[in-house]
């Protein structure tokens, strides 16, 4: 049996964002969100996943939704935004947050933001004192 490579704070999060509860049992699987986990701020694309995984992309997305509940897409949206919340509520500016949380559009950034928080991220930036 393989050893387990998630931490409790990925399980938590993949709870959390209501996504499959055992992910574990597709090493492959297990892999891909190791790695994004590991380069969430980086470039990420199917191409590059399939690629490095030696998968199609049509297996890699149908087996990625199928084990965790959402596409590669969302999953990779999803932990850039609650990266950057944790950023925002220590203090960091929202177009710093946005840029080092590797997204690449400023507005986009904040659709997306909205959409998953239902508020602004300067509604959750921690104001010094």
């Amino acid at each position: 049996m393989s050893e387990n490579i998630f931490t409790d704070q990925t399980v938590t999060f993949l709870n959390d964002a209501g996504i499959a509860d055992d992910v574990t049992e597709n090493e492959t699987i297990n892999q891909i969100l190791l790695y994004i986990n590991k380069n969430v701020t980086c470039d990420l694309s199917l191409d590059d996943l399939s690629e490095r995984f030696r998968i199609s992309k049509f297996y890699l997305c149908k087996q990625f939704k199928n084990y965790t509940g959402i596409t590669v897409y969302q999953y990779i949206m999803k932990k850039r935004l609650m990266l950057s919340l944790g950023m925002l509520r220590e203090g960091t500016p929202v177009t710093v947050a946005c840029r080092e949380c590797g997204f690449n559009d400023y507005s986009n950034y904040l659709k997306a933001f909205k959409r998953e928080f239902g508020k602004n991220p300067k509604d959750f930036l921690k104001v010094p004192g």
